[in-house]
């Protein structure tokens, strides 16, 4: 799949005069956003939770280079392994050695805005392996060939029928005549349909929510279970991640677990959080053989010593998946528009400039300023990235969470 986002305004246009497309979306502004806003109200200590959630994230992408060399060093001591990838290209190549090393025929994979940014499905498609989408959004819109049009609900932009009618056309072994009119229904068809393929997996492939520097985990959060059927019943569980997940320790990870779920679906907190810290160890009733962690830069480290707020942007950057597909919130289609181009412009190695896409100059820089590109260059070889500052060292966490 390639990114959209230049082509925004008409794709808008489209969708605006689409009227199921408007109708899904109709549904959709009494959900998440009301369960966020009552969540929220429940939690007087939000907004101090959110500007320390930020101070986590702002500390840890100033110490960058520090703390994904410790995570690269607790991966490897719990028995992981680690792959640096500078590109969509240099990941999707760690990811496919990594399946042929282990003959993978079918592979499995949770929900990741990063392999959908790397066209990674495309990708094991062409070179003989059979991906398998098991976030329920995820799966509806790779039965349809689509890509997500929203970072927690993939398949927001649908109605039930559209589902309905993409698993007849799918599940053809089914009986034709079966009811699918109830979401009920359509659960229970996707659970059937998906428990053999879980089993059948060679490979298990998810993102992260956040990477932890002090002992080398992921965490993943889902309320459906399947990223804990991806990761743990194949033989070899593969990490894709963005560099500007990491964060220094468990209890800054448990800050932002916080603030997470509250603040993308209106949990508490989601059904299922689980981390992961390296292959199966003796005794482990299960678990993978092999944890690989492909840790993707993509044009990251460009943006990163510039005007643009890091925190924003590299969250940002790492959740809306380049822009792709019409987006069902404003800010999100705002953000893909302006940080896309950016981010193209930035893998190409040219210097950020003012927006030629059609965003008023007050509107960019309201929300940020120009980005200033090449400060930050990342370096595969040495597994590092070179900054102007000293070299920092660890330091317990009380100091840590001072800085």
């Amino acid at each position: 799949m390639q990114p959209t986002s230049r082509s925004f305004p008409a794709n808008a246009r489209a969708g605006l005069a689409d009227p199921i497309l408007q109708q899904a979306l109709g549904l959709a502004r009494t959900g998440f956003p009301q369960r966020r806003l009552e969540a929220i109200a429940r939690l007087p200590e939000f907004e101090d939770l959110r500007e320390e959630g930020r101070a986590i994230k702002d500390h840890t992408l100033g110490h960058l280079d520090f703390y994904l060399e410790l995570y690269e060093r607790n991966v490897i001591a719990s028995g992981g392994h680690v792959h640096w990838a500078r590109n969509a290209e240099e990941a999707r190549a760690a990811i496919l050695d990594i399946c042929r090393a282990a003959n993978a025929k079918i592979v499995t994979k949770g929900k990741s805005m990063v392999a959908e940014e790397i066209a990674l499905n495309d990708h094991l498609e062409q070179n003989g392996i059979t991906p398998v989408e098991t976030d329920l959004g995820e799966y509806i819109i790779q039965l349809r060939h689509e890509p997500p049009s929203h970072i927690i609900a993939p398949a927001i932009h649908l109605m039930k029928e559209q589902v309905a009618d993409a698993f007849r056309g799918a599940h053809t072994e089914l009986d034709p005549a079966r009811p699918l009119a109830d979401p009920r229904a359509l659960c229970d068809e996707a659970r059937t349909v998906l428990r053999p393929r879980f089993l059948a997996a060679d490979v298990g492939i998810t993102g992260a929510n956040f990477i932890v520097a002090e002992t080398g985990s992921s965490i993943i959060v889902t309320n459906e279970g399947n990223g804990d059927l991806t990761q743990i019943l194949p033989r070899v569980h593969i990490v894709v991640t963005g560099i500007e997940k990491i964060v220094p320790t468990l209890e800054d990870a448990a800050t932002l677990l916080r603030l997470l779920a509250r603040s993308a679906t209106g949990q508490e907190f989601s059904s299922y959080t689980t981390i992961s810290t390296g292959p199966r160890r003796p005794g482990d009733l299960d678990g993978p053989e092999e944890y690989h962690v492909v840790l993707v830069d993509n044009g990251r480290s460009a943006l990163l010593g510039g005007e643009f707020h890091a925190f924003e942007v590299l969250e940002r950057i790492g959740q809306i998946g380049l822009g792709r597909g019409v987006f069902a919130f404003d800010f999100l289609q705002r953000d893909a528009q302006i940080l896309a181009p950016r981010l193209d412009r930035a893998q190409e190695g040219r210097k950020g400039q003012p927006s030629d896409i059609g965003i008023p100059g007050a509107l960019l820089f309201a929300r940020h300023t120009v980005v200033q590109v090449g400060q930050l260059a990342f370096q595969i070889g040495a597994h590092r990235f070179n900054r102007s500052h000293a070299p920092l060292h660890l330091v317990d966490a009380e100091t840590l969470q001072a800085q």
